[in-house]
């Protein structure tokens, strides 16, 4: 998994990039999701690793947005 770090920035830009990243994290974590079910594994999204790393992106993604 990738770790996605929030730098924020005073230019509108910097949180667009920022906003960018984190969604592109989000939908890898879904592509490896779909990938693993596509296999016959569901093990991935019902893992509690994966479960807590989506929860933390997804608040980072919320972070980003009250700031754009």
């Amino acid at each position: 998994m990738i770790l996605v770090t929030l730098v924020f920035e005073e230019e509108d830009d910097g949180y667009l990039n920022v906003q960018e990243a984190v969604v592109s994290e989000l939908k890898h974590m879904n592509d490896e999701v779909l990938e693993s079910q596509k296999r016959g594994e569901n093990s991935l999204k019902d893992s509690e690793a994966f479960k807590k790393h989506y929860a933390a992106v997804l608040l980072q993604l919320n972070e980003v947005n009250e700031q754009v």
